[in-house]
């Protein structure tokens, strides 16, 4: 299975759609206009730092595959591109005659140094949504306690 094919595209429109659903919330009705802009903020936060995550996921991809040098070649030396493909063919054939790939690498230092404080951005305002969630029950309508006859809605036997 290619690590970095089209489901990785998919994964990511439907992190960007989690977190878009945050985002929903805006006009939400909150208890104070602090707690509002809070929420506010920390989902543009979710929705920033996961599209900020693919992309620099992407770009630590591209390296690990060679594609940055191939796009590259394709601009402007379209006629090294069959050298760089043989050489890039030889290299694994190497590769895989004197060990089997290890499917786990660490991440490279760039990749590492800009994805680790994206990571505490997102756990930051992913906790505070979490609790301001329940924060939100210290003032919930007093018909959220009436006694719903779910079968006046739902058909019965």
């Amino acid at each position: 299975m290619d690590p970095y094919g089209t489901q990785e595209y998919f994964l990511c429109f439907a992190t960007l759609v989690f977190t878009g659903l945050h985002v929903a919330g805006w006009n939400m009705s909150f208890p104070t206009y602090t707690e509002q802009i809070l929420w506010r903020v920390a989902s543009l936060i979710l929705f920033g730092v996961t599209a900020a995550f693919w992309i620099l996921e992407t770009m630590a991809s591209w390296v690990r595959l060679g594609r940055w040098k191939m796009l590259y070649l394709y601009f402007f030396d379209r006629a090294a591109i069959p050298r760089f493909r043989q050489a890039t063919f030889d290299r694994l054939d190497e590769e895989e005659q004197e060990k089997p790939r290890d499917i786990s690498t660490l991440p490279l230092p760039w990749e590492f140094w800009s994805i680790a404080p994206i990571a505490i951005l997102y756990g930051i305002a992913r906790v505070y949504q979490l609790v301001e969630g329940f924060m939100e029950l210290r003032e919930i309508d007093a018909s959220a306690f009436v006694h719903v006859e779910w079968t006046q809605y739902l058909p019965h036997v």
